[in-house]
This record gives C-alpha cells, sequence and structure tokens, in this order.
C-alpha cells in the first residue's frame, strides 16, 4: 500500500515536468531527485515520525476533522470544536486545501492510519512545491541545468525541516506556480498564463494567511517596475489585446475565491474569531499586535543560512530562514556583476526589503504604516524568512548560468571579490564548521575559474564545471540533512478520528499559551485538542467571548479560563435588560468573578437577555420555582449540522445551547419554525412550551456548494495548468 500511495504521488507530481520540458531524460532526473527525497525522509512517509508544534496541532490536528467528515459524510458547515462552535469556513480555509480533501477521500479505499495518511499529503505538498520551483527556475534561466542545480539546493535544503514545525508551506506553496505563468506570460507574449495566474491568485486567497503571498508579490511588481518600467508597456498592451479573456479569468478568480468572499460576509453574522485587534488576525499599529506577541526573525538569526540551524535558541529556529547550501550563496556575487541583466536584481532586492520586513523593522513598518493608505501588518513577520531564501536561491542561479556560459570577463579582481567575499562569510557565520566549509567551496570556485578559464570554448567543460559545482552541492546538503534529522525525528500521534457525537456534558478549555491568543486554527490546539478530550468540546476564544473573560478575575490563573457544563439548560426565569446595557455591564451582571464557574449554576434558574436581541411575540411562560425538565437525544446525533432532542417539561421556559449564537442556525419545535434568540451573551436559547416537545436545531449556509465549486474549480485550473504547460513552445 505504501508502493501504490507513493506512485500516485510521483505520478501527479512529475506529470508538469514531462508536459512542459517533453524530454524523459529530465523527467528521470527529477524522479532520481525525488526518490532520493523520500529516501532520506522514510522514517517520515512510513509513519514514524512526524510534524511538530503549530504544524502538528495546527495543520495535522484539522487533517484528522477533515477524514473524521469525510468518512461520516459531513458537509462542512458548522465547527463545534473551536471557539465555542464557529461556522467551519472562519479561519479555516486549511479545509479548502483542494490535497488535503483528496487525501481524506484517499483514505476511504486505502487502510492507513490517519498520521501517516497527512505525512503522505504533507509530502505531496513539498513535492509540488519543488516541482513548481523547477518550472519555474527552468522558465526564468531557458536551461535545465542551472534549474536543476537550483531544483536540488531547495529539495535537499532546509526549507522541509523548518515547516516540520511551523506550517509556512501553506503560504509559500503557491508561489512558484504563479511566478511561472507570469514569467512564460510576459516572455512568450502568451495570455493564458497571465489568465492563469489571475485565477490562481485567487484560489490563493483560500489559503491560510493570504496577505503574505499577496504582499510578496507587490513588491516583485513594485522593484520590476522601478528597474524596467517597459515591462508596463508589455502588460498594457497584453490586457488591451486580450481583455475578453482576462475579464473570463478574473471572474474564475473571484469563484475560486467565494469561499474568502463569504468569510468577509460572514462578519456581519458572527462576532469572528481574532488574534489581533482586527478580525483578520492584523495589527492596527507596529506596537499594537493584539493579544498574542509577534515572532519575527531576528537579523543576526540569518545566520542559519550559513550555520545551517540556529542552535541555542530553541524552537525559535523554525520561525526564520531556511539552510540551502553554501555554493549557492558564493554564487550569489556572480549574479550581480553584469549590469545588462535585470532579473537577479530584481530577486535579489525583494530579498533584503523581506529580509528587513522579516526582522519587524520598526523604522520600514513607520514607512509602511505612514506612506501606504490602508496598510495593516500581519502579527507575525517571520514567514517572510522563507520567502528570502527563495530569492535567494533564485539569484544564486543567475550566478551559476554566467559562470558557466562564461559571460563575465575573468580577472585578478574577479577572484580577489570572490576571497573577500568568502572572508566575510566566514566573519559572519562565527561556526568553524561553517568556516571549513566555506574555504574549501571559494578554493574549489577560485579553482575552476583559473584551471577552466583558457578552456571556455569547449563546450564539454561547461558540464564538467556545473558536475563539479552540483557534487560539492550533495556533499553539503547530505552533511546537513545528517545533522537535521538527528535533531528533528519526533513522532507525536493523536487518536483515530471517531464518529462526530454531540455530547450532553459539554467541557470548556481554553489554550494555555501566555498571553492568551484567540486561536486561528481550525480545531483545538495544544492541550485543549478534542482528540485529547474525545468526550467533549474545545472552548477556545472570540471577541465576543474575550469580553466575558476580561472580565472575570484573571489572578486565579489559567484555570480561570476553563469550565464545565450540561451542553443544555433549562431556565424558567428570563430576565430582560435594556438594549441600552453596555456590554460590560451585561457581562458583569451575568458572569461573576468566581474561579472555575460553572454556568448552570451562574444565576440560578436564570437566563439573560437584552431587549434588542428577544423580541418575544408572547409573554413567556415563566414560574419562580424550578422546573421538572428531562432532554434526551432522539438519534446518535452524528451531524455536527443537525441536532435532535427529546424534551419534557412541566412548566414553559427557555432551553439555553452553550454554543455560539450565528444566525445560520434554524430550531423547529415540533416542526414548527421558532426564533433562536441571543441569551448569556454569546449563546443560544429557544422557548419552550409545557409539556413533552421534539426540537431541532439545524445549520445551513449553502457552504457545501460554495465548496464543491472552490473543489471544481481547482481541478479545472490543474488540467488547465497541464494543458497550457503542454502547448507552451
Amino acid at each position: 500500500m505504501l508502493v501504490t500511495n507513493l506512485l500516485i504521488i510521483l505520478a501527479f507530481t512529475l506529470l508538469p515536468v514531462y508536459l512542459f520540458r517533453k524530454s524523459l531524460k529530465e523527467v528521470l532526473a527529477v524522479f532520481f531527485a525525488l526518490c532520493g527525497f523520500i529516501i532520506i525522509h522514510k522514517s517520515f512517509f512510513q509513519g514514524l515520525s512526524g510534524t511538530y508544534h503549530d504544524t502538528f496541532w495546527g495543520v495535522e490536528t484539522f487533517f484528522q476533522f477533515i477524514r473524521q467528515w469525510v468518512n461520516n459524510g459531513i458537509y462542512p458547515g458548522w465547527n463545534p470544536y473551536l471557539n465555542g462552535g464557529e461556522p467551519v469556513y472562519l479561519f479555516t480555509n486549511f479545509f479548502l486545501k483542494a490535497p488535503f480533501v483528496f487525501f481524506a477521500f484517499l483514505g476511504k479505499y486505502i487502510p492507513y492510519d490517519t498520521h501517516t495518511l497527512f505525512n503522505h499529503c504533507w509530502l505531496f505538498l513539498f513535492l509540488n512545491f519543488f516541482v513548481g520551483s523547477l518550472l519555474f527556475f527552468t522558465a526564468i534561466f531557458d536551461d535545465f541545468r542551472v534549474s536543476f542545480f537550483c531544483f536540488i539546493s531547495l529539495l535537499f535544503g532546509g526549507i522541509f525541516y523548518v515547516n516540520l514545525g511551523q506550517p509556512m508551506a501553506v503560504v509559500i506553496f503557491i508561489l512558484p506556480y504563479i511566478l511561472f505563468l507570469l514569467v512564460t506570460a510576459v516572455k512568450h507574449k502568451n495570455p493564458y498564463g497571465l489568465a492563469l495566474a489571475i485565477a490562481y491568485l485567487g484560489v490563493s486567497l483560500n489559503y491560510h494567511i493570504p496577505f503574505f503571498l499577496g504582499f510578496v508579490l507587490v513588491v516583485l511588481f513594485i522593484f520590476t517596475v522601478l528597474i524596467k518600467p517597459k515591462i508596463l508597456v508589455v502588460l498594457t498592451a497584453m490586457i488591451r489585446k486580450h481583455y475578453k479573456l482576462l475579464a473570463f479569468a478574473v471572474i474564475v478568480a473571484i469563484l475560486a475565491a467565494l469561499p474568502a468572499i463569504i468569510f468577509n460576509f460572514e462578519r456581519g453574522n458572527y462576532v469572528c474569531p481574532t488574534r489581533g485587534s482586527i478580525s483578520a488576525g492584523g495589527a492596527v499599529t507596529i506596537d499594537d499586535v493584539g493579544r498574542q506577541f509577534r515572532v519575527s526573525a531576528s537579523f543576526p538569526g540569518y545566520r542559519i543560512l550559513l550555520n545551517r540551524m540556529l542552535f541555542g535558541v530553541g524552537d525559535l529556529w523554525f520561525h526564520h530562514a531556511f539552510y540551502f547550501g553554501i555554493i549557492p550563496i558564493l554564487l550569489i556575487p556572480f549574479a550581480i556583476t553584469r549590469r545588462d541583466d535585470f532579473l537577479p536584481w530584481i530577486f535579489l532586492l525583494a530579498a533584503v526589503f523581506l529580509a528587513v520586513l522579516s526582522t519587524a523593522d520598526k523604522t520600514l513598518l513607520s514607512f509602511l504604516y505612514r506612506y501606504i493608505p490602508g496598510f495593516t501588518m500581519i502579527r507575525h513577520t517571520f514567514p517572510f524568512a522563507q520567502f528570502v531564501s527563495f530569492f535567494l536561491v533564485t539569484v544564486s542561479g543567475f550566478g551559476l548560468r554566467y559562470l558557466i556560459d562564461f559571460k563575465i570577463a575573468w580577472n585578478k579582481l574577479v577572484i580577489s571579490r570572490i576571497i573577500v567575499f568568502a572572508l566575510f562569510l566566514i566573519l559572519v557565520s562565527g561556526d568553524i564548521v561553517a568556516a571549513m566549509w566555506i574555504s574549501i567551496f571559494s578554493i574549489e570556485i577560485i579553482f575552476i575559474l583559473i584551471y577552466f578559464r583558457p578552456r571556455k570554448d569547449q563546450l564539454g567543460y561547461r558540464n564538467y564545471i556545473l558536475i563539479v559545482l552540483l557534487l560539492l552541492l550533495c556533499l553539503d546538503l547530505s552533511f546537513f540533512n545528517r545533522q537535521m534529522l538527528a535533531f528533528t525525528l519526533k513522532n507525536q500521534r493523536l487518536a483515530e478520528p471517531k464518529a462526530f457525537s454531540y455530547p450532553l456534558k459539554r467541557k470548556f478549555k481554553s489554550t494555555k499559551i501566555t498571553p492568551i491568543p484567540v486561536n486561528t486554527y481550525p480545531v483545538g490546539e495544544k492541550e485543549a485538542s478534542f482528540t485529547t478530550d474525545p468526550e467533549g468540546f474545545v472552548f477556545f476564544r472570540n471577541s465576543r467571548l474575550n469580553d466575558m473573560f476580561d472580565n472575570l478575575d484573571q489572578t486565579k490563573g489559567e484555570d480561570i479560563f476553563g469550565f464545565e457544563s450540561d451542553s443544555f439548560v433549562f431556565s424558567s426565569q428570563p430576565v430582560i435588560l435594556t438594549a441600552e446595557t453596555a456590554d460590560k455591564a451585561y457581562i458583569d451582571e451575568i458572569y461573576k468573578a468566581t474561579p472555575k464557574f460553572k454556568l448552570s449554576q451562574l444565576g440560578g434558574n436564570k437566563v439573560f437577555f437584552r431587549d434588542k436581541d428577544c423580541a418575544f411575540s408572547a409573554k413567556p411562560l415563566v414560574s419562580d420555582s424550578l422546573a421538572d425538565f428531562t432532554i434526551s437525544f432522539s438519534n446518535h446525533n452524528s451531524d455536527p449540522n443537525r441536532i435532535s432532542l427529546l424534551i419534557r417539561t412541566d412548566t414553559g421556559g427557555f432551553l439555553v445551547r452553550f454554543e455560539n449564537f450565528h444566525n445560520g442556525w434554524r430550531a423547529f419545535l415540533n416542526g414548527r419554525k421558532i426564533p433562536i434568540y441571543r441569551a448569556d451573551y454569546a449563546f443560544q436559547a429557544v422557548e419552550i412550551q409545557p409539556g413533552n416537545s421534539f426540537l431541532e436545531f439545524v445549520f445551513s449556509r449553502n457552504y457545501s456548494r460554495t465548496v464543491a465549486i472552490y473543489l471544481l474549480l481547482v481541478v479545472s485550473l490543474w488540467l488547465s495548468f497541464n494543458c497550457y504547460l503542454y502547448r507552451l513552445d
């Protein structure tokens, strides 16, 4: 079965290479390189090791959530596992990663445990990123040899290890495909490349934190226009000539971005989760970054480009750039020695700008906030560091191309520059091992220049230069992988997902991160994962519940942020407050500052409403005494979007459901639709008549159709992309 999955992964991954290059020899070279990557990470492929930190709790946990839903035929609607309940599409756009859905469906027919299946999915994403990078390198260098060198640098470099702990691969994953389409569109004046790039941008809006990718593309565009203004003439002419095609691409992009668009409309229906000061998770000012501290990539931390990893800094080493070899670093000066080629300068300047931005430099941020209207910086800045490494690999490719094509007039000055640059790198690294590799590789490059320069007219020697450099790169990266495997080999596992069952008893927990953040991940993270507490639900935070907790006595410790209760509580004593009652006063009235409170005991038999939230059609039937009340599920309740209850009470009152209030919910009492009121500030309540009743809660936002459209467009765009590759000259 492992072999079957491997063949499926490699077939999907290698198809674009064959369609674009139409060379079996080149496909075989890429195939053997990918096999080498799988062999190095065979323990990961076999499920014997795995991800950790945020990749584990944020992505693998959510993959379990997807598999649970796929296995039980549940459509993507209400997500009860986060923030006291929310629609699945609020900050849960990992669900929109089509490979996750594909592998979840694949798991129905191939009997893998979820941990191993997720590892295959994660490898699939990375292999496609590497192949997309190869396509981009080939388009920009017009030389498969140079492209393969950069491909090897990425493939066996540190990006996979960095993302084992921090899942920023979902941010950078689609970048090489968009760059490839833009480069080929301009180079071949092919409007279909530009159209597909626009459509892919629409898809990227549904990816987790699309801000990073969009901002990086804007930075690249600005530097391109500043260095080569004529590019605007080319793009303008293409738009004027093919405006109908590009208008259609914009429509496709909008359809592909429907989930993200719906999310923005959803803000009017639900007080959505926030990590920063605004609902999008951003920061209003340089210093205002919300409830969780900002994580940036320190400037000294860029030593990782020379030292392989940052020892002695704990988890922060994977909140940074990634290593890709000493040889590519030494090739960078060659890339900027020619003034007639503007492309390496674009990527180098973009890398420098993003490196400064990744450090959360206050001078740069102050400038952006002051002079760019509407600019808001995402709370974390460290993900930009991975773009820095990617662009530096690209720049090194230009240096290699100039070197093997002898496009630079070599002299003693060039050699002296290499020596000075190598000494500078040794000084910066401060590491004996890194200094040794820098010295050896610098000497090798100087030897190549001295020995092969008289033979530059003999084409065979160009391949010898490339082979020598490639062997040195492989030697360097082999040492690096051996070191990293020993350091990052971890294997956390979750229990296999069970069939969904809505319990009568509900446990609420809070994340134990300090300061308490509002978590944007889709399922319970850290100790609050639903898989570690399958009997209950996860209670994180949203902006409404933040208000509630902020009024509690926080001196009691973290336990104050958790409580447990029945999922449904009956009250025959409604308390209606005026609409003018401020949130803080409303909350103070309901939730007293007592440690480890239980909702069912807060107000005795009371339920609180504001009159603007409870336009009762008639005076509620209430009683001063506690009601004789029983409740049971009418079925197994295996769907979080539909809860059916059998209720018996001897007096009228209100059934309070401790699930976040949202206007997507509908309630039906004995088949008749009844209103759901916002009760106790954050939750749901319905009015119940005396006697026996059948009550049903149904959540419906037609989001399953949106996801179906999205997945159909993803498949269509994948097919269109491959057709574009095949027809591209």
